[in-house]
């Protein structure tokens, strides 16, 4: 995992602990560590050249976000979401990110849209899911800072975090949505040069929700092989 997935330049105020969470979490959201897997603290902190402390420190941080599972005799493991959580998370998304769309587009500032066109560029280069995902995520992410509304991004923060894990081996069973999603996201920047929200709001849920089916196909695939018969 260390040669992959070193820890993270170390920016003012970061704790090595803050290093390691965001080095754990990347590899959780981008599929290198899949659902169910175990997590080796000793192995981890081996590996990226720390002690055990701060990985432990983290994993904690990660079971609060819900990506990662601490049982007192399993050990750590990344968790599966099921079905119903996911059902959750897509309630809460289906209003939460279209209000998002509509208040960058009433917000927005040039430079912070030259940002997103920046992206944008960097999005239209790639073919494979593990390129997409990351840059897809940041897109979101910026817009979600051109709204300026920070209640609103500390609850959607993690709700998107968790729902990426599933969404990473989602995409796996459909390849086309990488190509799909690059062009959804032009008629959400073409909302936002024109700073209009409805327009901006429509699109974003054009462009999530063939994701979601996904996903939420996938969920029901996985409930449906777990179910024992009466």
């Amino acid at each position: 995992m260390a040669a992959r997935y070193p820890l993270p330049d170390a920016k003012p105020g970061d704790t090595v602990q803050e290093r390691v969470k965001l080095a754990l979490r990347e590899a959780i959201t981008r599929g290198d560590l899949a659902p169910g897997a175990k997590v080796h603290q000793a192995s981890i902190a081996k590996s990226l050249r720390v002690s055990v402390t701060p990985v432990r420190e983290a994993l904690r941080d990660l079971a609060a976000e819900g990506l990662i599972a601490l049982d007192a005799h399993r050990g750590a493991r990344v968790r599966l979401i099921d079905l119903d959580e996911f059902l959750e998370i897509r309630q809460l998304m289906e209003f939460m990110e279209p209000l998002c769309a509509r208040l960058a587009a009433e917000r927005i500032t040039d430079d912070e849209l030259a940002t997103l066109h920046a992206i944008q560029d960097q999005l239209e280069r790639v073919t494979a899911a593990s390129d997409y995902l990351p840059l897809n995520a940041d897109f979101h992410d910026y817009m979600t800072t051109a709204a300026k509304a920070p209640r609103l991004a500390a609850i959607l923060g993690p709700l998107r975090v968790a729902s990426r894990v599933v969404i990473t081996t989602a995409l796996g069973t459909v390849p086309s949505r990488v190509e799909q999603g690059i062009e959804e996201h032009r008629p959400i920047l073409a909302a936002l040069r024109r700073r209009d929200g409805d327009a901006a709001a429509e699109a974003t849920v054009r462009h999530l929700a063939p994701t979601w089916d996904a996903v939420e196909a996938l969920c029901r695939s996985r409930a449906a092989a777990t179910t024992v018969p009466d």
